[in-house]
């Protein structure tokens, strides 16, 4: 059985719709700010609900961090769960810059704890029929070295086409 803590009522109330019913899923504990969403959360969905970020972060019991907040906070709050023993599940884009991504990867290996990239289009039935015609399959997840290496090569690119244009 899984504990997990979700940072954020946009897509995070969507996450915590998803896993309330999840057979694996014991405890779910949501961050927000805005008071009015948590209590709705709490009332429809019978899950812990807090605006103390560290609840989650400091609950030896949590093994995993849904992080739904704004991309521009991935890399702290993901960086901060992964120092506190957590696994953590990332909402997509996992951050805007190379440096983030190789801050977040860095931190993986040094507590010993994983990232792992929500890829929800690849539940999109286009997706799919793309992938079908391509002779490709579509996974759910994706590790975060995956991601950096993609990031990497877009990086790259966007260099040679800067330097193409000179």
């Amino acid at each position: 059985m899984m504990n997990i803590g979700i940072l954020g009522t946009g897509f995070g109330a969507y996450h915590a719709s998803l896993l309330n019913n999840h057979p694996k899923v014991n405890r779910i504990m949501v961050f927000g700010r805005n008071e009015t969403k948590l209590q709705k959360l709490k009332e429809e969905l019978n899950v812990e609900v807090t605006q103390n970020i560290e609840d989650i972060l400091l609950d030896p019991d949590v093994d995993i961090v849904d992080l739904c907040l704004p991309s521009q906070l991935h890399r702290s709050y993901a960086v901060d769960a992964l120092k506190h023993g957590k696994h953590v599940f990332c909402e997509t884009p996992v951050c805007f810059d190379l440096e983030d991504a190789l801050l977040m990867q860095q931190a993986e290996k040094q507590y010993s704890k994983k990232i792992l990239v929500n890829q929800f289009i690849k539940f999109d039935p286009a997706w799919d029929h793309a992938l079908e015609c391509f002779g490709g399959h579509s996974e759910s997840l994706i590790p975060l070295e995956s991601a950096v290496q993609a990031l990497k090569v877009a990086v790259e690119i966007k260099s040679r086409l800067g330097q193409a244009q000179r």
